[in-house]
């Protein structure tokens, strides 16, 4: 039997709902709704910068509360995929022993994953925005 190594490539699709940034643009108008995906794509980079940082620290409470808090600004702009893997983090950040560290760690290596082709998404919509 051939052994070697395997490399596997990871891509996921974002999934983004585009009526949530129509529904910001009917109630704030294009230049607020602008500024606040801006600002609340900032705020996703900077929570999982955090949420590495707790996680690494071994601060379950720190994801919890940090995953939790991403969960809300990723739907509110519409990134629910985003949103689910946060959820997902902060669930296993209520667990407790080895294997729920070592779930942690994939799903927030999958939350990186995930935000970083959303967020990519988000600024090429932000940029459309009238």
């Amino acid at each position: 039997m051939q052994q070697g190594v395997h490399i596997l490539t990871l891509r996921e699709r974002p999934r983004y709902d585009g009526s949530q940034i129509e529904a910001l643009k009917q109630q704030l108008g294009g230049p607020a709704a602008e500024d606040l995906v801006c600002r609340a794509a900032e705020e996703l980079s900077l929570r999982i910068s955090a949420l590495e940082r707790f996680h690494a620290a071994g601060d379950d409470i720190g994801v919890r509360k940090t995953a939790r808090g991403l969960t809300g600004i990723a739907y509110q702009i519409g990134l629910h995929g985003v949103s689910d893997v946060a959820s997902d983090v902060e669930h296993c950040a209520a667990r407790e022993g080895l294997a729920a560290h070592v779930a942690q760690a994939a799903t927030l290596a999958r939350l990186v994953r995930v935000a970083e082709t959303s967020l990519m998404k988000i600024w090429d919509i932000g940029e459309e925005v009238p």
